[in-house]
């Protein structure tokens, strides 16, 4: 779910961030200098990730210039993003009847965004391509490259896409952003937090720098750096939807769940769209499910009801509540309408991205469910499955649950594997420690297990109070040290 999210807010910003991104001339066809600088602030605002206040300075473009193609496609999307259907197809569609007027490199990025604002997926491929085809080595060409590798998870190509971006144009801030992420995927952790700390030199005293680089510090289990740089990032930008919703992600990976669910709902109050109150809705149900209080987890999940976005991880959540909660026959209906999503995404073409989610969040369903039935065969294949098509940061839930799992069915030697796989890139992921705590005690490590332990409490010394695997932990730390 995290790519997707990065993925949605980057795809549609970066492409109009080139427009004038190499010289001071126009490249965008308006009649009015007064109309450009409209668009030329909105485009800044957008690159900083300040959606709102673009919006004014887009619509302040096209009332200047009301032949404003490209303005009118930049307010389209926008409108998209904030769930503003009628006036964004209002406006790409003023942008399409503008195309006598605008260049052959104009129509096609706005060709782009009427596919995907009316879902036209094949389309939008088709028209990506041709633009790749005819300026193959434009920015534009390069970001749409890159796109489609991070779209099947080859970060690699996707990072030399962007590095020729950056050798075009040095000062293009979010191409570093872009390769910090991409860097952390593949594990290049060192090169990931460099090329986020040459984003805040580029785009100093924004919010989204702060943002990325606390991002990848949590991932990495530098916790408390992390939750400087949020709050850093909220001081000067309060309330954006991401930096409340990382906040409630850091602080729910160290057992501060009161807290996260605090960030969660404060996030959930300053969103721009549907999908955004659906994901703090589902975030809020994870952090009381990682909390084990699965009562409160389903009637979360029961508020958010049918919906469209993320379907998928809704269904997942659901079936890992029911099963610890001992429904397992409804766990299995909700293992059914997964594969009925999948069948659905499959027949109506959607992107490859999407389905693989959903074949993705199937394969741990069906292993939990096997778990609890004791098909442990089944398990371990259903779970190496998983582990063939993701990448970090999902990787470290997908190796906390298989090695979990292993735990469960005693294979202690593959728990431990998974386990220790997930503290080298992140040595204080705190699910993973305490079931490698309790690993080490099945396999009578004392060192080890009191090392474990140790480490443990001391990452989640600021928890709340009363939570079992807590209390769990320092009875046995306890009972260590008296030997």
């Amino acid at each position: 779910m995290a790519k997707k999210i990065i993925l949605v807010i980057f795809v549609g910003l970066l492409i109009f961030s080139v427009i004038y991104a190499l010289s001071g001339e126009k490249t965008v066809t308006t009649s009015s200098d007064l109309a450009y600088q409209a668009y030329q602030r909105g485009d800044a605002l957008r690159k900083k990730l300040y959606y709102q206040d673009a919006i004014v300075e887009y619509e302040k473009a096209v009332q200047i210039d009301t032949n404003f193609a490209m303005a009118y496609a930049g307010l389209a999307d926008l409108y998209t993003m904030h769930d503003r259907k009628d006036d964004a197809k209002r406006c790409i569609e003023r942008a399409v009847s503008l195309f006598p007027l605008i260049t052959e490199k104009e129509r096609l990025i706005i060709s782009i965004y009427h596919s995907g604002i009316n879902e036209d997926t094949q389309s939008r491929y088709k028209k990506r391509q041709e633009l790749i085809q005819k300026y193959p080595n434009s920015l534009e060409a390069h970001l749409y490259r890159a796109t489609h590798f991070m779209e099947g998870l080859d970060y690699t190509s996707a990072i030399n896409e962007f590095e020729k971006v950056i050798d075009k144009d040095p000062g293009y801030a979010l191409g570093y952003n872009m390769l910090g992420y991409l860097n952390y995927y593949i594990g290049n952790f060192d090169d990931a937090l460099l090329y986020i700390k040459k984003y805040s030199r580029l785009a100093e005293k924004e919010a989204n720098p702060h943002d990325s680089y606390g991002e990848i510090l949590m991932h990495l289990g530098r916790y408390d750096e992390a939750i400087r740089e949020f709050e850093t990032a909220n001081k000067i930008k309060p309330d954006l939807f991401f930096v409340l919703n990382h906040l409630g992600d850091v602080h729910r990976n160290i057992y501060r769940f009161r807290d996260a669910i605090g960030y969660y709902e404060r996030a959930k109050d300053k969103t721009i769209n549907k999908h955004q109150v659906i994901i703090a809705d589902m975030q809020i149900a994870f952090t009381y499910f990682f909390a084990k209080k699965m009562t409160k987890s389903l009637e979360i999940l029961q508020s958010i009801g049918e919906s469209e976005f993320d379907a998928e991880f809704v269904h997942l959540l659901y079936g890992l509540v029911y099963i610890r909660i001992g429904k397992i026959d409804l766990a299995e209906a909700s293992l059914k309408e997964l594969d009925e999503n999948i069948a659905k995404s499959l027949e109506t073409a959607e992107d490859s991205n999407r389905v693989t989610g959903e074949q993705l969040n199937r394969a741990i369903l069906a292993a939990e469910i096997a778990l609890d039935k004791g098909q442990y065969d089944k398990v371990e294949k259903l779970y190496e499955s998983a582990l063939d098509n993701v990448r970090l940061p999902a990787l470290l839930l997908i190796n906390y649950l298989y090695g979990d799992a292993c735990y469960r069915m005693r294979k202690f030697d593959k728990a431990e594997k998974l386990l220790l796989s997930n503290l080298e890139n992140n040595p204080y992921h705190t699910w993973s420690l305490f079931v490698l705590s309790q690993v080490y005690k099945e396999q009578g490590r004392i060192d080890d297990q009191k090392r474990t332990l140790l480490t443990y409490l001391s990452v989640v010394s600021g928890a709340d109070e009363g939570l079992e695997d807590i209390i769990t932990a320092r009875k046995q730390l306890d009972s260590l040290m008296e030997l």
